[in-house]
């Protein structure tokens, strides 16, 4: 409903659904200050200083290379905020509502994508920028590796799945015969390189952190996308869903997670003095998306209940379920940046990082096999600039209709 074509009916949803939040609001607010409150009592017992350090052991990432990213973005949120300008221009409106940011953009229709097209344009796109990963691709179709029907009771998504007594790795996606589901395609697919590339490593050396987990994926995804807007035939509707994907892509992760981590950073700060009401809550939410989002948001339409309604604030597993997203999105725009740079001689490099992706630090398995220093704020400012020149078109053909 959130992303229904009717913005009647997003609002409606949103506005119901944020009624039923705010019926169950100090329920939520009591499970995700004990969630908290015992990390804290855990931490504090274990010798963590921080309650950062927990979460960025896990991802393998230090402190300095999480903070020079955020500094990077903060600096560069009016990139992706020209993104949702856009948005807000294709609705007709001064500026979004929280409901707004999974619409579907009313630019022309894009006509329905047969299977077998997606599995030539993903092929296509692979064979002609990555030969390697292109072979493997049909090596996967061919061996039925990759399972895609669309049928009653089977939910939609993908996920990617492998292994490590085989080397062999499957894909299962429902397909819907979009443009976005070709797209699915070549970022599962990436997964699965990824894992075929450690495959040969004794098993420990096979598991990467979440932070490193998206760039082979993303990588993939990217080559496609390119892939897609080289082609001649390409129509312009084409062309601007292609670009719409990148812009949408900018604004989840260098806004979106920006506010949920920025959020989380915040409550389990003030938690170690104290439980926190659900209007807290709600109050420092509004607060966080208005710095983030700034006016891109129309004032008294944020979302308060955000907090409530998404489930990776209260994963008990795992804590700050956020940045991972943003570092590998930044991380494989300046790969394939590199790539673009330096062709197919940038592949072995390529495949060297993803070897390493299991056996050291963020930080040195990018600076031993690609030479760049993730503690530098440069390097991820420019990571940042690579989504201008998609969200500069895409804002060109929004001002052109």
């Amino acid at each position: 409903l959130m992303a229904n074509p009717d913005r009647a009916v997003r609002a409606a949803a949103f506005k119901q659904g944020n009624l039923i939040w705010a019926q169950h609001g100090e329920t939520f607010a009591a499970a995700l200050n004990a969630i908290a409150g015992t990390r804290h009592t855990l931490y504090g017992r274990r010798g963590f200083k921080d309650f950062l350090a927990k979460p960025y052991f896990d991802a393998a990432v230090s402190a300095e290379t999480i903070d020079a990213m955020f500094r990077a973005i903060a600096a560069n949120y009016e990139l992706p905020r020209q993104a949702l300008r856009s948005g807000a221009k294709l609705e007709g409106t001064s500026a979004l509502a929280f409901y707004d940011l999974e619409a579907p953009r009313p630019l022309d229709p894009v006509p329905p994508l047969a299977w077998s097209e997606a599995v030539n344009l993903v092929d296509r796109a692979f064979q002609s920028g990555y030969p390697a990963l292109g072979a493997y691709f049909r090596d996967c179709f061919a061996k039925r590796w990759i399972e895609s029907e669309k049928r009653a009771n089977k939910r939609s998504g993908a996920y990617c799945t492998g292994s490590a007594v085989t080397g062999e790795q499957r894909v299962f996606m429902t397909y819907a015969d979009t443009m976005h589901d070709a797209n699915t395609l070549a970022h599962e697919i990436g997964h699965a390189w990824h894992s075929h590339v450690l495959k040969d490593l004794r098993p420990f050396a096979q598991d990467y952190p979440m932070t490193l987990a998206e760039t082979a994926s993303t990588f993939a995804e990217k080559l496609f996308m390119h892939g897609m807007l080289q082609d001649p035939n390409l129509t312009e509707s084409q062309r601007a869903f292609l670009l719409d994907q990148d812009c949408s892509n900018a604004g989840s992760y260098l806004l979106n997670i920006a506010m949920r981590y920025e959020f989380e950073k915040e409550f389990y700060t003030r938690r170690r003095d104290g439980e926190l009401s659900a209007k807290e809550l709600c109050d420092l939410m509004v607060q966080t998306q208005r710095k983030i989002y700034g006016d891109t948001i129309a004032k008294g339409d944020e979302d308060p209940w955000f907090w409530a309604s998404k489930l990776h604030f209260f994963i008990t597993e795992v804590s700050f379920y956020n940045f991972p997203y943003t570092f590998g999105y930044l991380l494989s725009q300046a790969l394939f940046a590199e790539f673009k740079r330096s062709g197919a001689a940038f592949l072995p490099r390529y495949e060297a990082f993803l070897r390493a992706t299991g056996t050291a630090t963020c930080e040195d398995a990018v600076k031993s096999t690609l030479g760049w220093d993730l503690t530098d704020e440069k390097f991820w400012a420019v990571a940042v600039s690579a989504a201008a020149p998609a969200i500069e078109e895409f804002s060109k053909i929004v001002a052109a209709r």
